[in-house]
């Protein structure tokens, strides 16, 4: 997928979308050209697998606490 397409399927900004990259919450790109990266689909599914897990967790959580 090229970098619009994550940014569209992630519903995030182009700066929030780096900033991601270089905490290390989202991996980089793989270099297909001279100046040109791409992210497999399937890191990108990965990553919002990831996403869900963690709220999901986050939910079950504080139900615990709030029992």
């Amino acid at each position: 997928m090229r970098k619009p397409e994550v940014i569209k399927r992630l519903g995030i900004s182009n700066s929030t979308f780096y900033a991601r990259i270089r905490d290390g919450s989202f991996p980089p790109g793989v270099p297909v050209g001279p100046r040109l990266k791409a992210w497999p689909a399937n890191e990108v599914q990965k990553f919002i697998d990831n996403c869900i897990a963690a709220r999901d967790v986050a939910l079950i959580n504080k139900a615990k606490v709030s029992k």
